[in-house]
């Protein structure tokens, strides 16, 4: 009696190279796709990566331009019945007004803010406020966090 071999499972082991080839596209190449979906650090207007973005102290959520640092005792948090107030200001060196409003023009829309008026932003009843002066050396950027006035009062 002659034993039966199907050729299948004698050239079966060949293979396994190709489904591990189509195990790891399979893994890699929907994470290709979310990658090429970031902002790069060129694309945000900064030097530094995506993952190096420092933020506000108090807006925690509020990402600092690259150079920006941080001013001791430049603001305050107030907590009011109709929400929080908070002002943090930061000092720039090397960048134009411009280059300043371009950034969070460009970022905070990105991060859920809607743009209402010049530089005034709304976002989960909450309005930021960004202002930007000239002063010696560089500029002065205050944030401004304050819950969003009624309709009647704009």
């Amino acid at each position: 009696m002659t034993m039966f071999k199907p050729q299948f499972l004698i050239s079966f082991h060949g293979l396994y190279p190709l489904i591990g080839m189509a195990l790891l596209l399979a893994l890699f190449v929907p994470y290709a796709s979310w990658a090429a979906e970031l902002p790069s650090a060129t694309e945000q207007g900064d030097e530094k990566a995506v993952s190096q973005t420092e933020y506000l102290g108090e807006m925690s959520d509020i990402p600092m331009m690259s150079g920006m640092i941080g001013q001791d005792g430049g603001g305050f948090v107030f907590d009011a019945p109709d929400g929080r107030v908070v002002e943090e200001v930061v000092f720039l060196e090397g960048k134009s007004k411009e280059q300043v409003l371009d950034y969070y023009a460009t970022i905070l829309p990105k991060l859920g803010w809607i743009a209402r008026k010049s530089w005034v932003f709304s976002r989960n009843n909450e309005q930021l406020t960004v202002n930007i002066d000239k002063v010696a050396g560089g500029l002065k950027v205050t944030f401004r966090l304050s819950p969003q006035p009624s309709p009647e009062s704009d």
